[in-house]
C-alpha cells in the first residue's frame, strides 16, 4: 500500500510540474454544466441524483441538486457527455448527447412523476446560442475545420471566416491578426487557458492543427479572466480517452503542382518554377494510462503528438556583381577616381583649406587603380564573387541594367537549395484525483533550425547562431535557430 501511494504521489507531482504553464493566469480551458431540475408545473425538485459521464473517457461525476433544484459540475474537461437525472417517484430523465465546449453550458431537466423504471430520453444536443453571457464568440471545432480547405496545418486560416472580421490592407489571410467588430488587431492567443503571446512583440506560435480539439474565438464582451486583447483565441488541446486512438498524416506540396508565376521584366523568357518539396508529417497517439498496481482505470489519460516539417525548396536572388575589370581596379567609363597618395592641401581666397588630389587618369593614363594600391584583404574577399566561369550551381549572368553610367546592376541571378526543417512535440496528461479534483497538464516543445545558403557565392561569412560546425564550401551559408517562444 505504501508503495502504491508513493507511486501515485510521484504521478501527481509530475502532472503538477507539467501543468505549470497551464496555471499561468486565470483563463479557463474547461467547461461547466449547470442547470435546474423541475417538474412539469415548474416546481423545483431537490435531492435529484445527477450522473454526468464523459463518453470519451468513461469518467463519471455524481451530483445532487440542492434545495433550489440546482446542480453544477464545476470545472470539467471539454468533450462529449451524457447526463442522467434520477429520483424515487419520478421517471428517469436522460440527455445522452451533450457536446461541451469551453465555458458554461446550461442543461435543465423536467422530470415527470412516475415509476423509476420508466425514462424520458432527450437526444437533442446543446443549442448553439450562448444564453449565459453577452460574449460574442465563435467556436471552431476540429471536425468542422478538417472539412475546410487548409493551406498548411494551421487553424489560423479560418480566423477570417468568423462574423465581423476583417484583415489588414493588402493581406488576404491575416491569420490571428484579424480585426473583429471594430477592435484593433492586437490579440491574445491562449493554449489550454495559458497565454502564449509574447509581450514584447505580440507574436505567438499556435498549436499544431492535429493537436487542437477546438478554438474558441471571443471578439467582444469577454470575461476579465482572459486578460487583454482585442480578440481572444483560446486553443483547447486534444486529450486521451478510455480507448487507444492514433493518427498518421502527411500534408505535402510540390512544384509539380504549381503554375509559373515568377517572371522578370528584364528577361524575355519565363524563368523555371522554383523547386519546392514540402512535407508536414507526423503521428499522434492517446489513451488510458493503465498501470494495474495504481488502479488508474478511468482516472489517468495521455495524448502525444510528434510533428515534423521537411521543407526543401530554393532561395532565389538577383545581385549586383562587379565585372572582372572592376575587380582588377579598372573603372573605365565611370566617374573619375582620385589618387589618395597625391593629396596636398591648398587655400582658397577666404583662407579655408581644401584638398588637392590628382586623378588616376592624369597620373597613369587610365581611370584604374594600380595593383600595388589595392587592399590585400579586399582582393581576397573578391575571390568569393562569382565570375562567368566560376560560380555556384544554379547561378547565371544576365545582361543586367545600366542605371548608373558605366555600372552594370542586377546582372546575376541564382537559385540555390534551401532547407527550413521543423520539429514539434506535444504532450498532455489528465488525472482525475476524485469527483471534485482534477489535474490537466500540457506542454509544447519545438525546434526550427534553418539553412539559408548565399545566393551569390559559397561565402564563409554568415549571421546568426551555428548549431554545429558549418560544412566546407561550396555548401556554406547561414544556419540559424528559431526556438519556440513558449518552450
Amino acid at each position: 500500500m505504501k508503495r502504491n501511494s508513493a507511486i501515485k504521489a510521484l504521478l501527481l507531482a509530475t502532472a503538477c510540474t507539467v501543468s505549470v504553464a497551464a496555471v499561468h493566469g486565470q483563463a479557463t480551458n474547461s467547461g461547466d454544466i449547470r442547470g435546474i431540475v423541475t417538474d412539469p408545473s415548474g416546481a423545483v425538485i431537490p435531492d435529484v441524483t445527477v450522473t454526468v459521464t464523459n463518453t470519451n473517457t468513461g469518467v463519471t461525476k455524481v451530483l445532487m441538486t440542492n434545495k433550489a433544484g440546482l446542480y453544477d459540475t464545476s470545472s470539467i474537461v471539454v468533450g462529449n457527455y451524457s447526463l442522467k437525472f434520477e429520483r424515487s417517484g419520478f421517471e428517469i430523465y436522460s440527455r445522452p448527447q451533450v457536446s461541451l465546449q469551453v465555458g458554461i453550458s446550461t442543461v435543465n431537466a423536467i422530470m415527470t412523476v412516475g415509476a423509476v423504471s420508466d425514462s424520458v430520453v432527450v437526444n437533442s444536443d446543446l443549442p448553439l446560442l450562448d444564453t449565459e453571457s453577452g460574449t460574442q464568440q465563435t467556436t471552431l471545432d476540429a471536425p468542422s475545420m478538417q472539412l475546410l480547405p487548409n493551406v498548411g496545418q494551421d487553424w489560423e486560416n479560418f480566423a477570417i471566416l468568423i462574423p465581423g472580421s476583417a484583415g489588414l490592407a493588402g493581406n488576404t489571410n491575416p491569420g490571428q491578426l484579424i480585426s473583429a467588430n471594430g477592435n484593433l488587431p492586437y490579440n491574445n492567443v491562449l493554449s489550454d487557458g495559458s497565454s502564449t503571446t509574447l509581450g514584447t512583440s505580440s507574436n505567438s506560435d499556435v498549436n499544431v492543427f492535429e493537436t487542437v480539439q477546438e478554438v474558441q474565438i471571443s471578439t467582444s464582451a469577454f470575461s476579465a479572466q482572459y486578460g487583454i486583447g482585442g480578440i481572444i483565441f483560446n486553443q483547447i488541446s486534444k486529450g486521451g480517452t478510455s480507448q487507444f486512438h492514433g493518427s498518421a498524416y502527411d500534408y505535402f506540396q510540390s512544384d509539380e503542382f504549381n503554375a509559373n508565376g515568377n517572371y522578370r521584366f528584364n528577361n524575355a523568357n519565363f524563368e523555371k518554377i522554383n523547386r519546392y518539396r514540402y512535407n508536414n508529417l507526423g503521428a499522434s497517439i492517446g489513451g488510458p494510462i493503465a498501470i494495474p498496481i495504481l488502479n488508474l482505470r478511468h482516472k489517468a489519460f495521455f495524448y502525444f503528438d510528434y510533428d515534423q516539417i521537411i521543407n526543401n525548396g530554393t532561395a532565389s536572388g538577383t545581385n549586383d556583381i562587379p565585372t572582372p575589370a572592376v575587380m582588377s581596379g579598372d573603372f573605365t567609363g565611370q566617374g573619375l577616381l582620385y589618387d589618395p597618395t597625391t593629396q596636398t592641401m591648398g587655400m582658397d581666397a577666404n583662407g579655408n583649406p581644401y584638398p588637392i588630389r590628382k586623378t588616376f587618369l592624369s597620373e597613369y593614363g587610365a581611370n584604374a587603380i594600380p595593383a600595388a594600391l589595392l587592399d590585400k584583404v579586399a582582393v581576397n574577399f573578391q575571390k568569393f564573387y562569382p565570375t562567368p566561369s566560376n560560380h555556384i550551381a544554379g547561378g547565371q549572368f544576365e545582361p543586367g541594367v545600366m542605371q548608373i553610367p558605366g555600372v552594370t546592376q542586377k546582372n546575376f541571378f541564382a537559385q540555390v537549395p534551401q532547407q527550413s526543417p521543423s520539429r514539434r512535440y506535444f504532450g498532455r496528461i489528465d488525472y482525475d484525483i476524485n469527483s471534485k479534483n482534477r489535474i490537466t497538464g500540457s506542454m509544447t516543445q519545438g525546434d526550427s533550425p534553418g539553412f539559408s545558403p548565399n545566393t551569390v557565392t559559397a561565402s564563409p561569412i554568415g549571421f546568426g547562431k551555428y548549431r554545429h560546425h558549418p560544412p566546407k564550401p561550396p555548401d556554406l551559408g547561414c544556419l540559424y535557430d528559431q526556438p519556440s517562444p513558449h518552450q
